[in-house]
């Protein structure tokens, strides 16, 4: 009796249950749940319908309630369906919207309705009751942020290049869109700061990793301050800009340093004028003796400046020699013109002899410098043809004077010998 009214139960139980299912007259509705869409992309909506209805639909849709849409939503597809929808079946239909540039971030109701026809119109319109669902959205906007990882001091010794590294990165969820960077500092230090060029785009997360290049050495000593600043737009075209700024200290040299600089200049000044003496360049080595003098007495040296004065000196008073002899050689050698286009020959010669010796001497000192050694060649060879000519010009002058006085003698042997001749004949005559 107990199985009896168990098995009338389950079976009420079953008939009850496909009564149910009988009487649903309208497929069951999944949409995708609440999701995330980013600003200027499609966000699809996914409706899925089974149909449980015991029959098969002829058609059936979904589609948005667009008067009861947001303002700031822009609808893709707002309508999609199928049909010939048979019963057990399962369909998903797919609504895309997308967000206009202008919407804020937040969250945004979707209503959708499901509805459908049993049969086609041609056999007798029959509408299915439509179902309003809706779902949520949740528009993120991304936004780029950016940060400029750079020291806040940099210590450089004068006239040493520093090395800056810094990078630029992107903190943010969005795209720096037309990124570019420039510097603000003293006009003489941007004037020496080598930066690369840095333009472009730079995603979310994304690095750029550079280095800038500061030559010093025509930068004053001292403090100074350099900004690095970096320009770029969000996807809503809004500009924005991010500054780092860091400190850049130029060291000048310490008394040590400075006193061995002078030092180590002083004698390189020194090995010069040195080595221009040995080349017979007077004025240029006398010119290095006097600047390596000033640097030794800047730093103390007294010793050393002694011993460059008494170098100084010398070489100061070759100079005037070299001057006061080769005015006095050309004086001689002047002279010499002189005298021998006036006939006194003996002085001319006595004075071109003398100049030639002065300028030999001169060239003797001074045979190392081009410049010397060509002059007094020349002027040597001047009055070596001059000295010629006048040898010539006495030559002519002995030769002028030596012809008269063989002629008289000429004459009185003659006259001697006729007297001679006639004092025989009357000799003879008386005998």
């Amino acid at each position: 009796m107990r199985t009896k009214i168990i098995l009338i139960i389950f079976l009420l139980s079953i008939v009850t249950v496909n009564s149910i299912i009988a009487e649903s007259d309208v497929p069951t509705v999944t949409i995708s749940p609440r999701g995330y869409a980013h600003l200027g992309e499609d966000y699809t909506i996914s409706v899925t319908l089974k149909n449980e209805t015991g029959e098969k639909i002829w058609k059936c849709w979904a589609e948005i309630i667009t008067d009861k849409l947001s303002e700031y939503i822009e609808v893709v597809r707002d309508r999609a369906e199928t049909i010939n929808f048979e019963n057990g079946a399962e369909v998903t239909l797919d609504l895309v919207i997308r967000f206009r540039d202008n919407a804020p971030s937040g969250e945004y109701v979707i209503p959708i309705s499901v509805s459908g026809k049993w049969t086609a119109c041609t056999a007798g319109c029959k509408p299915m009751r439509p179902q309003i669902r809706e779902t949520k959205v949740i528009l993120i906007i991304e936004k780029p942020m950016i940060a400029i990882e750079l020291k806040d001091d940099y210590t450089v010794k004068g006239g040493e290049d520093l090395e800056i590294p810094f990078k630029i990165k992107n903190l943010g969820t969005g795209t720096a869109y037309n990124l570019s960077v420039s510097y603000v500092s003293d006009y003489k230090l941007l004037e020496n700061l080598e930066s690369p060029d840095i333009s472009g785009d730079l995603n979310a997360s994304g690095v750029i990793d550079e280095k800038l290049y500061l030559n010093t050495e025509n930068i004053d000593y001292g403090d100074y301050s350099l900004t690095v600043n970096v320009e770029y737009f969000d996807m809503r075209n809004k500009k924005l800009n991010f500054q780092k700024k860091c400190n850049i200290h130029i060291l000048g040299p310490t008394e040590e340093e400075i006193y061995q600089e002078k030092l180590n200049k002083a004698v390189k000044m020194e090995r010069e004028a040195e080595s221009l003496l040995g080349e017979d360049e007077f004025e240029s080595a006398l010119e290095k003796y006097k600047e390596a003098k000033a640097l030794y007495e800047e730093i103390g040296a007294n010793l050393k400046v002694n011993d460059i004065n008494g170098k100084i000196n010398l070489i100061e008073d070759t100079i005037d020699k070299i001057k006061t002899d080769t005015e006095k050689a050309d004086q001689m050698y002047q002279r010499g013109i002189e005298e021998m286009n006036s006939g006194d020959y003996n002085d001319a010669l006595k004075d071109m002899d003398d100049a030639k010796s002065l300028y030999t001497l001169l060239f003797n000192l001074t045979k190392y410098n081009e410049d010397y050694k060509t002059l007094y060649e020349k002027k040597i060879a001047d009055c070596e043809e001059k000295i010629d000519e006048i040898n010539k010009k006495i030559d002519e002058t002995k030769i002028k004077i030596e012809m008269p006085e063989l002629k008289t003698v000429f004459v009185i042997a003659i006259i001697l010998s006729v007297v001679a001749l006639i004092c025989g004949i009357v000799l003879i005559r008386k005998e």
